[in-house]
């Protein structure tokens, strides 16, 4: 069973996703900013998605996302970012040198959310 973890600080968006993934058959953790993210990855490294909200305060998904990546030499591990922005081309090759899998837009369309999902974690 693939592993997620959502990463999102307004809570009954974390809530709302946590239900969809349990009901998809995923085994979902969920925290509510960077530090904890990182904290969880630290400890446990058997995730298969990182959810990342990108706008948070406090520790940004960018920078929580580099530091997955530097620190915590988690180079592997798919990582989606979850926002309501549009990436410019040139956020885009950032995300691209971060090793992001995905940008899921917010608000999230049902379908095409889960199907995402699937697909990043390779069902």
């Amino acid at each position: 069973m693939p592993r997620i973890l959502v990463v999102e600080d307004e809570p009954h968006t974390l809530k709302v996703i946590h239900k969809i993934l349990e009901r998809e058959g995923f085994e979902v953790e969920c925290v509510e900013n960077g530090e904890k993210a990182l904290e969880k990855l630290s400890k446990d490294r058997t995730f298969d998605l990182v959810i990342l909200d990108f706008f948070m305060p406090g520790m940004s998904g960018r920078e929580t996302c580099k530091r997955i990546r530097e620190e915590l030499k988690l180079k592997n591990i798919k990582i989606a970012f979850f926002t309501a922005a549009s990436f410019s081309k040139e956020g885009h090759k950032q995300m691209e040198k971060l090793k992001v899998s995905a940008y899921i837009q917010k608000p999230i369309e049902l379908h095409s959310f889960i199907e995402k999902i699937h697909k990043l974690v390779g069902e």
